[in-house]
């Protein structure tokens, strides 16, 4: 990655795939500010989205429809770009993102590539 280093948020509930996910970013020169295990105890803290240039959310497709209201309030009050990541895609979950500029979604299991081909896309939007 050229440039600046951005900083990441990882938001995952399973500390073994947090890890991985931290050192593909940071293998790629990206750093990690913080990787945490609820966007719900995360928005308790926005200090901690105060120097996160991206976030890095880890949904399932039965709680797709309760993160994504909440994945736009963190845009709302932080201009933050989200990245979610989900083991099913459906057609309603490409419906609901392609409204946002500052969404991605990547399937998981995902490769390096994928990741950061989605993490590129997005950060056009905010540089």
């Amino acid at each position: 990655m050229k440039g600046v280093k951005k900083n990441i948020l990882i938001i995952e509930h399973e500390a073994i795939i947090a890890l991985d996910i931290k050192r593909r970013f940071e293998n790629h020169g990206y750093n990690i500010v913080s990787t945490t295990s609820s966007l719900e105890d995360t928005l308790k803290d926005l200090q901690k989205l105060r120097n996160v240039n991206l976030i890095f959310l880890d949904s399932s497709l039965s709680d797709f429809t309760h993160k994504m209201p909440i994945a736009e309030r963190v845009y709302r009050l932080t201009r933050t770009p989200l990245i979610l990541f989900i083991s099913r895609i459906d057609n309603n979950i490409h419906e609901i993102c392609e409204k946002y500029d500052t969404v991605r979604v990547v399937k998981k299991p995902f490769n390096d590539e994928e990741l950061l081909d989605a993490v590129e896309d997005i950060l056009k939007y905010v540089n």
